[in-house]
């Protein structure tokens, strides 16, 4: 890859101040979805972030996920740079840690590949996938779906380039 997320971020920075994420458009193939739920398990012994997440949820955490992949589509500086866009992959309780810092999501950026998650209550989730479902009714013979992320937080730590995520859009 030629651009360096963290150079072009800080170049968008620079020409437009006010502007304090970067919009990473991309096509992901529409995935296999299943529905999760865990319970508090034997996690009541001892006060922990963990256990006051639990808490949060009311000792169960509900919750769809899947894994898709698929290509960026905008900034073109990223064309055809493959993505890979996890929704709650191994549950959603990190969504409340993450709500605190105004996110959503995090990711990184390595070896020529950005890596998206998504931490969603299944109250949200059913919203992305009625999104989803109405793009694919918008056009049957589509075997792909367009969303976009805006990423802030934007750093490199260790070898890659790594992100939150504070928004989403799905549309056909």
């Amino acid at each position: 890859m030629s651009v360096d997320l963290l150079d072009y971020y800080q170049k968008r920075l620079a020409e437009i101040p006010t502007c304090k994420y970067v919009n990473l458009s991309c096509e992901v193939d529409y995935p296999a979805i299943s529905y999760n739920i865990h319970s508090f398990g034997d996690e009541r012994g001892e006060r922990s972030l963990q256990t006051l997440q639990w808490d949060k949820a009311a000792g169960v955490d509900a919750f769809f996920s899947f894994d898709t992949s698929g290509i960026v589509e905008y900034p073109k500086e990223f064309e055809h740079t493959k993505c890979q866009f996890l929704l709650n992959a191994l549950g959603s309780l990190d969504r409340f840690s993450l709500l605190e810092n105004g996110s959503i999501g995090d990711g990184w950026f390595e070896r020529d590949t950005f890596l998206l998650r998504l931490y969603l209550s299944p109250d949200v989730t059913r919203g992305l996938m009625e999104q989803m479902k109405s793009a694919r009714n918008f056009d049957d013979h589509r075997k792909k779906f367009s969303i976009r992320f805006d990423l802030f937080d934007v750093a490199r730590r260790d070898q890659r380039v790594s992100y939150s995520i504070c928004r989403v859009y799905c549309f056909p």
